[in-house]
């Protein structure tokens, strides 16, 4: 196996092991697992349905634009990404707006600060180890940076609904 490999392996297991960690550690029964009641399950489903219809409205900008040779060479090794993020972030805003997102046993404000540091973590890491673009080329670590990006807008999407919610109370 090589070097490469098993780091992306020990990586991998790592970060699941650090997962599973801090779920238990942000849920407020101490599970892995969050609880949701039937309205959040279905609304959860709505979720997923909106999330996969941005990922293709996002396939389709991002064929109009790699179609243009100036944007083709750009997003030749992480554009495939980019549709995935868009999907997922329209999961999650649905999610957090029809109150879907945070489970029965999850406590919102160390969720928050969790994603909040996670995107500080993963921003932080192409701006000071790596570089973006290479001879014109988006690199690996821009996807870092998305998904920093990703988690923030999550940690301030969940601070924005619990002050409407505060509000509402």
């Amino acid at each position: 196996m090589s070097r490469i490999m098993i780091i992306i392996l020990t990586a991998t297991i790592t970060a699941a092991a650090l997962f599973i960690i801090i779920m238990k550690l942000i849920n407020k029964d101490g599970r892995y697992q969050t609880k949701y009641d039937e309205r959040q399950l279905i609304a959860r489903g709505k979720a997923y349905m909106y999330g996969f219809v941005g990922i293709m409205l996002a396939n389709v900008v991002m064929m109009i634009l790699t179609s243009q040779t100036s944007f083709e060479r750009l997003f030749s090794n992480i554009g495939y990404f980019i549709p995935i993020f868009v999907g997922i972030i329209v999961q999650i805003s649905f999610s957090i707006f029809s109150d879907s997102y945070i489970g029965l046993n999850t406590n919102m404000k160390k969720y928050a600060i969790f994603m909040f540091i996670i995107s500080l973590i993963n921003i932080a890491i192409p701006l000071f180890f790596n570089e973006l673009i290479v001879d014109g080329v988006l690199q690996t670590s821009f996807i870092n940076l998305c998904c920093g990006f990703l988690f923030l807008i999550v940690a301030v999407e969940l601070l924005i609904k619990k002050m409407i919610d505060a509000r509402e109370d």
